[in-house]
């Protein structure tokens, strides 16, 4: 049988190092010269013909089995490679140090350009993937270019000698979000700091005394460069490991997750009957038949009794339906003669847009009077914003269907794709 071997290597194989670069031999081929020194893949350009290497084949037959530093470990990278992947990963680790593009002095790591571009160079950021081009003068000019969380920089070269203009893109990395210390979900604006620098999202900041990396204190600093730098990024949703595939920019990421189908969900009604159930989305439906019966809409007529009174008071309710497979809550509210209808879909806030419902009031005076109206389904919010975007909920005045009502208030509800 075969014996597979997976080592760390010894930190006498550590202390050898490129007689040229003095990085690991991590890199191959590994070759000998003259002088004994040993010289590593990544500096064969420096062979020439007039001295004598040889190929340090037993060497390589032992390391190979050996897993080594990444070489830019100083500046943060925690990887631990075999040979074979040292040659790809040194190309893309995202520790590794690049110059500023620009006339500019500054050295770093990849993961910090973009912000010492938010910093010194911002105009220098292409941000909506446009530019002039100057067809009067000779030029060169460098822009840092975001795209789908990669990082380029794009150079644009005119001779106007030739009346030639060269463009080249070089990509330098995936964007990679930040990680919360606390709670080790990805960090969306607004990022606070410690008095130190290091990062915490919005919801453990109230929740820590001190910085959970150096002990220091945490105020209400916010990090400006690099919530700037995280509006770029594409965040997948914390719910990934439960089956969950979507991806989005910070803002959609945050309404998906609140009510994501892969989640943990309150009960719908909770607003209106201070239940505090909470489960699986899978399960909803039953636990309202079970425990808010009267609030199932198992048919799409509501009528409601009017008295004398009811109209001088606020009346608001929520009813759950299902159209399909989908559920829906529906949010009615009557307020200052005016009667309000918003639908909601409760799952993936981006699949809502899917639907349409539609109200429609019944006369119940036989004089064959009808009114509908139609809006999209909106995607799940807390009762107290149902009614802020017009597009999206239906709004009807007293005096319009006045002539409809007796003592029953009478209307029909329906779901559409």
């Amino acid at each position: 049988s075969a014996i597979s071997l997976n080592m760390q290597a010894p930190g006498d194989a550590l202390s050898v190092k490129c007689g040229a670069c003095n990085k690991y031999l991590s890199y191959f081929p590994i070759y000998i010269a003259q002088d004994k020194q040993p010289i590593c893949g990544r500096c064969s350009q420096l062979l020439t013909e007039e001295n004598t290497y040889i190929r340090d084949t037993p060497y390589e037959s032992l390391a190979k089995c050996l897993k080594f530093p990444c070489i830019y470990h100083a500046e943060g990278c925690v990887e631990n490679l075999f040979p074979a992947d040292v040659p790809t990963h040194e190309l893309d680790c995202p520790f590794r140090i690049v110059a500023c593009p620009l006339d500019c002095m500054w050295q770093g790591i990849v993961k910090e350009l973009l912000q010492h571009f938010e910093e010194l160079h911002s105009s220098a950021i292409m941000r909506n993937g446009e530019f002039e081009m100057d067809v009067l003068n000779s030029y060169e000019i460098y822009s840092l270019v975001i795209y789908e969380d990669e990082l380029f920089s794009f150079k644009r070269k005119f001779d106007l000698s030739k009346n030639i203009l060269e463009c080249s893109l070089f990509c330098y990395k995936a964007i990679d979000p930040l990680e919360c210390p606390v709670c080790f979900d990805y960090i969306t604006p607004p990022i606070y700091q410690c008095v130190t620098g290091h990062s915490i999202c919005s919801e453990c900041k109230g929740q820590v005394a001190e910085c959970p990396t150096c002990k220091e204190e945490i105020k209400n600093t916010q990090n400006f460069t690099l919530e700037k730098m995280a509006y770029f990024l594409t965040y997948p949703c914390r719910f990934t490991e439960y089956g969950c595939d979507f991806a989005s920019k910070p803002g959609k990421i945050k309404q998906h997750q609140k009510y994501c189908l892969h989640g943990p969900h309150y009960c719908p009604l909770r607003e209106y009957e201070n239940c505090n159930w909470k489960d699986s989305v899978k399960n909803i439906y039953s636990h309202v038949l079970n425990a808010h019966h009267d609030n199932v809409l198992e048919i799409d007529t509501v009528s409601l009794f009017i008295d004398g009174n009811y109209f001088t008071t606020e009346d608001s309710v929520c009813y759950i339906m299902k159209f399909s497979d989908a559920l829906f809550k529906l949010h009615y509210l009557y307020r200052h003669r005016t009667f309000y209808w918003a639908m909601q879909l409760i799952g993936a806030p981006e699949e809502s847009a899917q639907y349409r419902f539609e109200i429609d009031v019944i006369d119940t005076t036989n004089n064959n009077q009808r009114m509908f109206l139609r809006r999209p389904c909106a995607p799940l919010t807390d009762k107290d914003h149902s009614f802020e975007e017009t597009d999206y909920y239906v709004v009807i005045q007293m005096e319009q269907i006045k002539s409809f009502i007796t003592d029953i208030f009478t209307y029909r509800v329906r779901v559409m794709k």
